[in-house]
């Protein structure tokens, strides 16, 4: 379909919109969401506890390279961390900012991962 010049080309919205089609074995069913007596597969539960543990310790090592950088001077860190610089005296306060609130950030997540989980409440009340 070629538009005039300075015209906007219309595309044609098929009948009914852009739904997921359904079938007679989907009635009642909403496509998107499985339904809450389904719950989460065995093998995602299991990716979500490893997950959890790498967040714990991502966090936990994060904080402490940003002491790092809040404590030691550019010439005195180690060589495998962004910002070494040999003779330097100065800190690299945003490097351990920055370390610190991604270190606190998986933190979060690991701490909301492993909270009790509430059922969904039921419609109605």
């Amino acid at each position: 379909m070629e538009a005039a010049r300075g015209t906007v080309a219309r595309m044609s919205v098929p009948p009914g919109g852009y739904r997921p089609t359904r079938n007679a074995d989907d009635a009642g069913k909403d496509l998107l969401c499985p339904a809450p007596d389904q719950g989460v597969p065995g093998n995602m539960k299991s990716n979500n506890r490893a997950l959890t543990a790498l967040a714990l310790i991502a966090g936990v090592l994060l904080v402490i390279v940003a002491i790092i950088y809040w404590v030691k001077t550019a010439n005195d860190l180690p060589s495998w961390l962004p910002g070494h610089e040999a003779g330097s005296a100065r800190h690299h306060v945003k490097h351990g900012v920055a370390a610190f609130f991604v270190g606190a950030a998986c933190l979060v997540y690991a701490w909301f991962q492993t909270g009790t989980k509430r059922p969904p409440a039921a419609a109605g009340q």
